[in-house]
C-alpha cells in the first residue's frame, strides 16, 4: 500500500508549500517578507510615541508600493497616504521632506524606507537580530 505525503502547509496563508527552502522556513516567499517586513517594522519604531501606529503606517506605505527608488543611491520618492503629494525620502542623510519629519524629525516614511532596505539586503537576518 503506498502512503502519499500530505503537502507542508505555509503557518500564515495555509497555501501548500512546494521549494526546499519555504518547507523548511515554514512560509512562502510572499509570506516570509510579510514576516520580516513586520518585525523589522515593530523593531524600528520603537522610538515613535505610538510605536504600533507607526509601524502600521510604515507597512501600509510599502503594501501600497508608495515607496519608489530613484537613480541615486537609497532615496526614495514615497507618494502621501491621499496621493496628493510626493515626498523625498533619503535613508543615507536620514531625511524626508514631509512635515512631519520637518517638526519632529522622524517619520513613517523614513521608517518604511528602512524597513524596505532591512527587508531586501542579504544582511537583513543581521540587522534584524541586532
Amino acid at each position: 500500500m503506498t502512503q502519499t505525503a500530505t503537502p507542508t502547509k505555509c503557518t500564515e496563508c495555509h497555501r501548500p508549500l512546494r521549494a526546499a527552502t519555504s518547507i523548511a522556513r515554514g512560509r512562502g516567499p510572499v509570506c516570509d517578507l510579510k514576516v520580516r517586513r513586520r518585525a523589522a517594522a515593530e523593531r524600528l519604531a520603537r522610538p515613535f510615541k505610538d510605536a504600533d501606529r507607526a509601524a502600521t503606517k510604515a507597512l501600509r506605505h510599502l503594501a501600497d508600493k508608495a515607496l519608489v527608488p530613484t537613480a541615486a543611491a537609497r532615496q526614495y520618492l514615497m507618494v502621501a497616504t491621499a496621493g496628493d503629494a510626493t515626498y523625498l525620502v533619503d535613508t543615507i542623510a536620514r531625511t524626508c521632506t514631509c512635515k512631519a519629519h520637518q517638526h519632529h524629525s522622524r517619520c513613517t516614511h523614513l521608517l518604511a524606507a528602512d524597513v524596505a532596505e532591512i527587508t531586501t539586503s542579504r544582511r537583513a537576518a543581521y540587522a534584524l537580530a541586532a
